[in-house]
């Protein structure tokens, strides 16, 4: 192999030794392309990382969206319930702090079914049925009174005296069918009993001869004066409402139900429904959400609920006087206790009620932050090799040339030189080699150099 006009063979090559300063620099070059490759690694192991993280915070976010997406299960479309939950959606929406998703089935006793099979977070309850563990109360909606009417002209002495009489029910609901049964059961009226169900516009025609001996109808107290089909076609009552016996006997003996007076000409003042005082017994509607339901999110909803009462009723129909959830524990149903926590706090704003959260989110935020940045920084930080420290070997190698004894010796020197440069120049392209100290490597260089250059010249002149 032939180099600068010097001629070396491989064996002879093989045989150089190498410097312990060289070694040095050698080692100083694979340590930083270790540590390259490593940092390498490391940099896509915190990408991958921070996307998990990313990925991670997207989740959380989206549950917490989803918990603030409340189904309300209500009965068919345009019924009472179905209007109340379509004015308590726009409600929710302009307070934006739940959206509520409204879902329609045949009935109520549906419609609680689902919410009881978790398939709902709303649902309007009825006190005399049964009402699943996890409800919580929110709101009283309605109060609707059970009303015996008799034909004008042949008032029963007591309702026994209706038993083996034929019967009807002004409804095409089950649980106020199933309320009027357990009522005459009261009284030994036997489970046969027959009591045919009839429409409102029905009403005038069940009082003429031949009809019914009495006609029970649940009558919601929003509607109770607005209902004209009392009077039918000659605007005259042709019937009467009768007290129901031991009313309040029956209210404190039956669950969900209490007892209910009904002034004269509460109904209609003139001619006066009813004619006197009546007592009978009554239930209410119950808005419940599931126990459960995030605090901020129970919020929400209580205040959409009472912030917007006067707007959510049904006119003349349903909701119109809403009342607040019996918070007291023998409650029929318990209060949510956001409901609770509304009426005990309701003048506090959300800075008085979460500024000590707010303040420590926003520590522990600022600490996780400071954290997550000062390890990116240790785990992607590569300590670079300082030009200066390549200076020793570049003066190593012209210490070396001078000493070379002959052009075998003196090859490989002017090798390793060019190499070393090579790798210093790529280390400085590439960031493992600083330009700190530089000058040094340029000067001791230059100085390798020029004594391989004499040295070729001395070696030659001592051959001639």
């Amino acid at each position: 192999m032939r180099r600068g006009g010097l001629t070396i063979s491989k064996p002879a090559k093989k045989a150089v030794a190498v410097g312990p300063v060289l070694n040095a620099a050698e080692a100083m070059f694979a340590n930083a392309a270790s540590a390259t490759s490593r940092n390498r690694r490391q940099r896509w192991a915190f990408i991958l990382l921070t996307l998990l993280i990313a990925v991670g915070g997207a989740f959380a976010a989206r549950l917490f969206v989803a918990e603030r997406n409340l189904v309300f299960a209500v009965s068919r479309k345009d019924s009472a319930s179905d209007l109340f939950a379509h004015n308590l959606q726009e409600a929710a929406a302009r307070n934006r702090g739940v959206r509520i998703i409204i879902r329609n089935f045949d009935s109520p006793t549906a419609a609680v079914q689902q919410f009881a099979q978790r398939r709902a977070d709303m649902v309007i309850v009825r006190s005399d049925t049964k009402t699943p563990p996890r409800a919580r109360a929110i709101a009283q909606l309605e109060h609707s009174i059970l009303l015996i009417a008799v034909p004008k002209n042949a008032v029963p002495k007591s309702m026994a005296a209706l038993k083996g009489k034929k019967l009807a029910i002004i409804s095409t609901d089950s649980r106020d069918l199933s309320l009027v049964r357990a009522i005459l059961a009261r009284f030994d009226f036997p489970d046969s009993t027959h009591i045919e169900q009839r429409k409102p516009e029905d009403w005038a025609s069940l009082f003429e001869p031949g009809g019914p001996a009495a006609v029970f109808f649940m009558a919601r107290k929003s509607g109770l004066a607005s209902d004209r089909f009392w009077l039918g076609k000659n605007q005259k009552a042709n019937f009467k409402l009768i007290d129901l016996d031991g009313a309040k006997g029956i209210a404190d003996r039956m669950h969900g139900v209490e007892n209910e007076s009904i002034e004269a000409g509460e109904i209609i003042p003139s001619p006066q429904v009813p004619e006197e005082e009546t007592d009978s017994i009554a239930v209410d509607d119950i808005l419940v959400a599931r126990q459960g339901l995030p605090d901020t999110v129970g919020r929400a909803l209580v205040a959409a609920v009472f912030e917007n009462k006067d707007q959510l009723g049904v006119p003349d129909r349903y909701a119109t006087n809403i009342q607040p959830a019996n918070t007291e524990k023998e409650a029929i149903i318990l209060a949510h206790p956001a409901a609770a926590a509304y009426f005990d706090d309701q003048t506090k704003t959300f800075f008085d009620r979460y500024s000590d959260l707010l303040f420590l989110v926003l520590w522990i935020g600022s600490l996780v932050g400071s954290g997550f940045l000062w390890l990116y920084s240790q785990v992607t930080r590569v300590t670079p090799i300082q030009a200066g420290q390549l200076a020793d070997t570049f003066q190593d190698l012209a210490t070396r040339a001078k000493a070379a004894k002959d052009e075998t010796a003196l090859a490989p020197i002017d090798e390793e030189l060019d190499r070393l440069l090579s790798k210093t120049l790529a280390g400085l392209r590439d960031g493992s080699v600083s330009y700190d100290g530089f000058e040094a490597v340029r000067l001791t260089f230059g100085l390798a150099r020029a004594a391989i250059a004499d040295r070729k010249r001395e070696l030659a002149s001592a051959r001639a």
